[in-house]
């Protein structure tokens, strides 16, 4: 039809489909040009890339609101932490990465399931009760298995010694608790 491919081909976010296809024209389709004019195409690069907002500590209903308005879609996951219910602890792909517009984005959301373990030795068994039941820990008593542990020291007769889950780690708040309660003997 005697039009000329211009040397200029530009390149614009399209569809993933679209990637090296045209999707684009100067002039447009059905425009009146001169004979042995250049026409100008632009090719698809693919979908735009965005940066993932950082919504780690935000509540559930912001962060999405956050994710979507940056173009994305949102997957909500519940995950055991030690964070308050309902608060985001970490995203996929992360805060501050890049991703195609229109693609999804993970939040892991805390089901507050997850407490501090507390440091529990050197107290009674009702002390050491008292501190899991301070930090969030609501298993039951019979959740607070007691094993014995030998001492010399009549003074640690009654006490804990040892505790099996190690202070500061993560624990459930229902999970069963080990800890060693002194007994005199070698």
């Amino acid at each position: 039809v005697g039009l000329r491919l211009g040397s200029d081909v530009q390149r614009a976010p399209s569809d993933a489909d679209d990637v090296d296809l045209v999707v684009g024209q100067s002039p447009a389709a059905g425009a009146s040009i001169e004979r042995d004019g250049e026409v100008t195409i632009t090719l698809g690069s693919g979908p735009e890339q965005v940066r993932v907002p950082n919504v780690v500590g935000q509540a559930t209903a912001v962060a999405t609101g956050n994710i979507e308005g940056a173009g994305f879609e949102v997957v909500v996951e519940q995950v055991d932490s030690s964070e308050p219910d309902g608060t985001v602890v970490s995203t996929s792909p992360a805060g501050g990465a890049s991703a195609a517009q229109g693609s999804t984005v993970t939040i892991k959301v805390s089901n507050g399931d997850r407490v501090e373990m507390p440091v529990v030795t050197n107290r009674s068994v009702s002390e050491a009760l008292s501190a899991l039941r301070s930090a969030g820990w609501t298993g039951s008593a019979s959740d607070l298995v007691q094993t014995r542990e030998a001492t010399l020291s009549p003074d640690l007769v009654g006490t804990v010694i040892t505790q099996a889950q190690p202070p500061g780690s993560e624990i459930s708040k229902t999970q069963t608790i080990t800890i060693g309660v002194g007994v005199l003997g070698i």
